[in-house]
């Protein structure tokens, strides 16, 4: 099976380049990678530019801030490929994981879903957790995602007929992408946790990490009871 891999990015000079590397040695020449730049002021294109040179099989597009949830669904629109497989413009991709990936589906025909642990890294490539599933408290069970936010796009690959059948609601739905993708498949029951393989290294920046926002109890009971029409929408219908 063919991938195509998504990475939209914005201002990401100082990583774009070891996440694009990472996973572009990992393919192969029918394989594709999107990259979808919302705007960057600084070197971001040009340092992809450089590397589409290495590896032609990327592809490159600009776009004027389109925003997060319009860039991924262009981007997804673009994917000409079996699978898609997201890198995030700051992630490293581990040795191993488009192989990982690409043989679950494989081997699973009614897979439409991946979602797989990684280790959590810093600004400065330190590493400092080894198990994003136990830090973030990730668990595959209905309840535990009612409880905790689940899901995180870096951490996920799609059947393209997944994409194509769901993907076109994700702009005016209130759930984040990933969210709403991942919770569809949880319903539907086509979806796969894989806590054993850490794939990724995941960057938490800094000031995302110590600056949380706060929700009223009011707000949490509205964002999880979206969830829950969701995922009965899907189970049920």
């Amino acid at each position: 099976m063919k991938i195509s891999v998504v990475m939209i990015c914005y201002n990401r000079e100082k990583t774009i380049y070891s996440a694009l590397s990472s996973i572009a040695k990992q393919l192969n020449n029918d394989d594709e990678i999107i990259v979808s730049d919302d705007n960057s002021s600084d070197q971001t294109i040009d340092i992809v530019k450089q590397l589409q040179n290495e590896y032609p099989i990327i592809k490159i597009f600009e776009h004027s801030n389109l925003g997060i949830e319009e860039n991924m669904k262009f981007a997804f629109s673009k994917c000409q490929n079996e699978i898609v497989v997201i890198a995030d413009s700051d992630d490293i991709s581990l040795l191993g994981r488009i192989e990982k990936i690409r043989s679950c589906f494989e081997s699973n025909s009614k897979l439409e879903v991946i979602y797989h642990n990684a280790e959590i890294i810093d600004e400065n490539n330190n590493v400092t957790s080894l198990n994003f599933f136990e830090t973030f408290n990730q668990k595959s069970s209905l309840i535990n995602m009612m409880i905790k936010t689940t899901f995180y796009g870096a951490c996920m690959a799609f059947k393209t007929s997944f994409i194509n059948m769901y993907a076109k609601n994700i702009v005016a739905n209130s759930i984040p992408w990933d969210r709403y993708l991942g919770f569809i498949a949880k319903a539907r029951k086509t979806l796969m946790f894989l806590p054993d393989d850490k794939l990724l290294q995941y960057r938490r920046w800094l000031d995302n990490a110590s600056i949380k926002k706060k929700s009223s109890l009011i707000q949490k009971f509205k964002v999880r009871f979206s969830w829950l029409k969701l995922y009965i929408k899907y189970r049920f219908n």
